[in-house]
């Protein structure tokens, strides 16, 4: 997707891209110099659609603005972090974001054990996401963060054509719209054991986890234990350079409705080509490559589920090529 391709990573469980083409994510994308606010601007334009992202890093504010979109989603958001923010004397970072996200989906579903007995579904609806987050984190002492905040969204599907047949009847139309608000609060803590050790413990949107992040110069790890409504389970990641041009990293996650490994290899030598690619135990393969053109513009090839395995909530052999540039 082409959301991969701009904010997003073919490595395991969200970990860092190595791409040095790669649009920043985080409200401490870039240090400012002494002449003012640092501005830059990141675009992208492929085969999947468009997208566009422009930063503001200042010495205490970050500003974000983006949007997106491809054949079956548009998305914008905006995002405002103070850092080193003081009030009687305790240190905040404050970061507040909203966000919109349209959508369509496709399903179909048969149900049944004889053709007397089946029904069927087609749903092709048109979904909208709103959110709206606010984060507070607190350093009360060095080496300890406490964040709390809180998350507000809500999920319409629009309606849209969707229909019903039982056996060998006609199809029927269904309607679908239906709202669902969610206001969750956020909570983390993070504790700095070492230099190169942390200890995080967390808590969103009903999903509550604690676990190590631990980084030695080629080497960087972490673990989680999770719980919450869909089940508990493990997650485990690491990350190793052997020479400076490549990083693997593999990754394992094991929770009551999910068992997967994956591992991710990338080449990274800015003068010649970043290569990822990415595999897991769901039979499903991702490669993405990028080569810098001329200053700001690199070109990018890739492919999603090169083997074309069509599991459950996965999507067809896509491939995708564009261009992307950043200003700096």
């Amino acid at each position: 997707m082409l959301s991969r391709v701009v904010l997003g990573s073919l490595l395991v469980s969200g970990a860092a891209h190595a791409d040095p083409t790669q649009i920043p994510d985080g409200i401490e994308a870039t240090a400012p110099d002494d002449d003012g606010p640092d501005h830059r601007v990141d675009a992208v334009l492929g085969t999947g659609g468009a997208g566009a992202r422009y930063t503001v890093v200042g010495e205490q504010l970050v500003l974000e603005m983006q949007a997106l979109a491809e054949a079956d989603r548009q998305a914008a958001s905006a995002k405002l972090g103070l850092a080193r923010f003081e009030t009687y004397g305790i240190e905040h970072d404050i970061v507040t974001g909203v966000g919109l996200v349209q959508a369509s989906s496709t399903s179909e579903a048969s149900i049944g054990a004889s053709p007397m007995l089946t029904h069927s579904g087609r749903s092709s609806n048109q979904h909208r996401f709103l959110s709206a987050y606010i984060n507070d984190t607190v350093r009360f002492i060095r080496g300890l963060d406490i964040t709390g905040g809180l998350v507000v969204e809500q999920w319409s599907n629009l309606g849209g054509d969707s229909t019903i047949t039982y056996a060998s009847g006609p199809p029927m139309d269904v309607d679908t719209p239906v709202t669902s608000v969610l206001f969750a609060p956020t909570a983390a803590i993070n504790g700095h054991l070492h230099d190169r050790i942390s200890l995080v413990a967390q808590t969103h949107r009903g999903v509550h986890e604690i676990g190590p992040n631990v980084s030695t110069g080629r080497f960087a790890g972490r673990a989680r234990a999770f719980s919450g409504a869909l089940g508990a389970g493990a997650a485990a990641e690491v990350s190793v350079q052997p020479v400076a041009p490549v990083i693997a990293t593999i990754g394992y996650t094991h929770a009551t409705s999910m068992k997967l490994a994956a591992v991710a290899v990338t080449y990274n030598d800015p003068r010649i080509v970043s290569v990822t690619t990415r595999a897991d135990t769901a039979s499903r393969v991702d490669a993405l490559a990028v080569r810098r053109i001329h200053g700001g513009f690199a070109g990018f090839v890739g492919v999603d589920n090169l083997l074309d395995r069509r599991a459950v909530d996965s999507a067809p052999r896509l491939f995708h090529v564009g261009v992307r540039y950043a200003s700096r």
